[in-house]
């Protein structure tokens, strides 16, 4: 089975076609993450993708246009597959997306963060702030509680509760069967069928943006920090008190706190 078809049978092929996104020109391979830091990157190198400004004229009018179209795409980069600037799995196929993705020049990287603060993050972005993920593990909550989804007071669903719900949705469906915002990020990035230059922590960006200066000689451009930013880090020690919350996150993200050498806040 080719890394293509085992990436899809893991993460699904939607999953796989939004979250790896190909440079041709630039030859690397970024496979994103949600909540870490996945839209600030994503828009610092979709304007790197739309920098040649000789690809254009050099009318002040199409240049006017170019900018319009970069500055759009970098402040919502977060977009369908069908209108990203990346070069997508669906457009290579199996026999072209092995290729790059063996090739030992291009850089291929990803970005993970501590699985505490992280899926505290989670937390706080999408059940305080009633995203749409909040439904993937909605009505696991609600078994908990013994009522219909419908009935769930989302503003009553605590920490706990919410890492409950998620147990009970990953014992029910797999990981392959999470939310890509609670996901376990060993499992998402699939790093033992990708192989990784560098795996970069969210915690030391400069790493990344230090090697992204010396491959490119340019630094990432400048790009919004993400909208939907929580302040997870200095929020651990109110959440974490909870020795049942550690313990959960403990449980539900062994693997990832492993294979990242992660521990849990002090």
């Amino acid at each position: 089975m080719s890394s293509f078809q085992r990436l899809a049978a893991r993460i699904g092929a939607a999953q796989l076609n939004y979250h790896f996104n190909f440079s041709l020109q630039h030859r690397y391979l970024y496979v994103q993450t949600s909540k870490c830091a996945c839209t600030y990157l994503k828009a610092g190198l979709t304007r790197f993708e739309l920098s040649d400004q000789q690809f254009f004229s050099d009318s002040y009018r199409h240049t006017k246009h170019h900018n319009i179209i970069a500055d759009a795409l970098a402040n919502g980069p977060h977009q369908v597959v069908n209108r990203s600037v990346f070069i997508k799995p669906y457009q290579l196929g199996v026999a072209l997306f092995e290729q790059m993705l063996q090739d030992p020049a291009s850089w291929k990287f990803a970005v993970v963060r501590n699985p505490y603060t992280r899926i505290l993050s989670a937390y706080l972005d999408t059940v305080k702030g009633r995203r749409q993920p909040l439904l993937n593990v909605l009505g696991d909550i609600a078994k908990l509680l013994g009522v219909e989804p419908a009935a769930v007071d989302i503003e009553g669903i605590d920490f706990e509760l919410f890492l409950r719900g998620l147990k009970q949705r990953v014992e029910r469906s797999g990981w392959g069967g999470v939310d890509q915002h609670y996901r376990q990020q060993h499992f998402h990035l699939s790093d033992d069928i990708v192989p990784y230059t560098t795996i970069y922590r969210v915690e030391n960006l400069a790493q990344f943006e230090d090697d992204f200066l010396q491959r490119y000689g340019q630094p990432l451009p400048k790009a919004q920090r993400g909208a939907h930013t929580t302040g997870a880090n200095s929020k651990d020690a109110d959440y974490y008190a909870n020795s049942r919350c550690l313990a959960l996150v403990e449980e539900l993200y062994r693997e990832d706190l492993q294979r990242f050498d992660y521990r849990a806040p002090v």
